[in-house]
């Protein structure tokens, strides 16, 4: 379960919303600049599952998102207060001691992302909120956590991972400027630095940004699988670009190590999953937000909210809540640790 994002970490945690952002050519972009537009920006960047990034239209702009996220987060904190199960300092510092354990590299990896220390234990408080919310009376012996293991094997193994390097490109001279520099010897990470229109492929360093295959595409899979290590794919043509791939390394999926920590990562999932059957804890949520008195300040979004808000009541008054924005406290899903979650 640790899955981090930009938003959920209970404060900004990154600069004041005074000075600048950046200069263009001398000419300030201040913070001040970067908080409006994101109130109100209505796209965003994904990778779909050929490691391409995309625009996408969102459905409703990534300020109110934010809002809404902090919103719901900031209710399910009360309800754990309420209940008794909200984690103290201590709680929260032991998590991030397990997850350590879990990935040793796990504080290095978030950090990547741009969390501070800070932002990392208000992000594993609030996923410890959750998960004693549903977990809240359930008991998972250590002889049920064996059995769990013993019983499914195929998840508690490494996945399979290539190393790839990409080169995307966009008409056929291209492909014919890319094919003559690697015959000519040139290494392929070279070649697709100054070529690929793959986005962030300088920085990059021409990597393609996903490894494990099991994520890949079934075409990118059959391609990746009939490719030798240090050798080049043919050009495979999606949409309206072409990307070959060189793979520089593959590693079989091989069986994980089954430690005290695996089991006890294990007994937890356990215990969520019989807490999602076992508590309607987006019931408990929607109804602790629905008594909450919330003042939204800022008059665009106001709209939206009251929206949400009449939608709650309507269903709730109907004998059915909503499903409340609990999937907006990060899930712990930690890299290259288990596949058995």
């Amino acid at each position: 379960m640790v899955c981090f994002g930009a938003v959920g970490c209970g404060n900004r945690g990154g600069g004041s919303s005074s000075g600048d952002l950046a200069t263009v050519d001398g000419e300030a972009i201040t913070m001040d600049d970067f908080h409006k537009f994101l109130e109100i920006k209505p796209n965003a960047k994904v990778i779909d599952n050929t490691g391409r990034v995309a625009t996408a239209n969102i459905a409703q702009t990534l300020g109110y998102q934010a809002m809404d996220d902090l919103i719901r987060q900031t209710v399910i904190r009360h309800l754990a207060k309420d209940e008794g199960v909200y984690p103290t300092d201590a709680d929260v510092l032991k998590e991030l001691e397990f997850q350590k354990k879990r990935n040793p590299n796990f504080l290095r990896q978030v950090q990547q992302q741009g969390l501070t220390v800070e932002q990392i234990k208000n992000t594993l408080s609030l996923q410890l909120v959750v998960e004693r919310l549903l977990t809240k009376g359930i008991t998972v012996t250590p002889s049920e956590v064996d059995a769990y293991i013993k019983d499914n094997p195929d998840q508690f193994k490494e996945p399979e991972t290539a190393d790839l390097d990409w080169v995307v490109v966009q008409s056929e001279e291209e492909k014919k400027q890319v094919d003559t520099e690697l015959a000519s010897g040139q290494r392929f990470v070279e070649v697709a630095k100054r070529y690929s229109k793959a986005e962030g492929a300088r920085q990059m360093q021409g990597k393609f940004p996903q490894r494990n295959v099991n994520s890949f595409s079934p075409e990118l899979k059959g391609v990746i699988e009939k490719t030798p290590e240090l050798k080049a794919t043919d050009w495979q043509k999606n949409g309206g670009v072409w990307a070959k791939w060189f793979v520089e390394k593959k590693t079989p999926s091989k069986p994980l190590v089954i430690d005290d920590t695996m089991k006890e990562y294990v007994r937890r999932q356990l215990a969520i999953q019989r807490g999602n059957a076992a508590n309607d804890l987006d019931k408990r949520v929607a109804a602790k937000l629905k008594d909450s008195k919330i003042d939204i300040k800022m008059p665009a979004y106001q709209p939206l909210w009251k929206e949400a808000m009449d939608n709650l009541n309507t269903s709730m008054g109907a004998g059915s809540a909503p499903s409340t924005s609990t999937s907006s406290a990060p899930t712990t899903s930690t890299p290259a640790t288990t596949t058995g979650k």
